[in-house]
């Protein structure tokens, strides 16, 4: 469960990108993302590509991230072991979570949100954002993921006053 949290936290992967995640998939420090778990076909996990090409991308791990991996480290898939873990398993999962910590109705998909926004937030980079992303289009990630953070807002209104109310001497 912390695993599962710690990546949809601190990474901005999709639900079925943490799912498909294996142990061997984390080298050089990066989160290196080449396939994706679905559950068309009723509970069944099926391994599949991520949706586009830009899907196949590396993450870099943070700090608190290895910290909550490493004393895991084992071989297979990083959530569940030798095989991907059904959907009625993830759906176990998620409600434990939600249970241990008040998510206040967040999915993991928020998570990714709250993630690019603070991203965005940090760097004007945004093709970095982008890439970390898995997105093809950057105006997707600014229309869907990128959200105004009201301190940054009055930060920028705090310098702006200043640009516009300096007195020449």
């Amino acid at each position: 469960d912390k695993r599962f949290l710690a990546l949809c936290l601190f990474t901005a992967m999709r639900r079925g990108e943490v799912l498909g995640l294996r142990w061997e998939d984390l080298f050089d420090g990066k989160i290196h993302i080449k396939r994706n778990v679905t559950h068309r076909q009723r509970n069944l996990p099926a391994i599949t590509s991520p949706k586009t090409q830009a899907g196949i991308r590396t993450i870099p791990i943070i700090a608190p991230l290895s910290e909550a991996l490493v004393p895991f480290e084992k071989n297979g898939f990083i959530i569940g072991g030798e095989n991907p873990i059904t959907l009625s398993a993830y759906r176990a999962m998620w409600r434990r979570i939600q249970k241990t910590i008040k998510m206040h109705g967040a999915t993991p998909h928020t998570l990714r949100h709250s993630y690019l926004t603070y991203a965005a937030g940090v760097t004007t980079d945004i093709k970095t954002i982008q890439g970390i992303s898995g997105h093809a289009d950057v105006f997707t990630l600014m229309n869907r993921y990128a959200h105004p953070q009201e301190e940054k807002v009055d930060a920028l209104s705090a310098e702006m006053t200043k640009l516009f109310t300096q007195k020449d001497d």
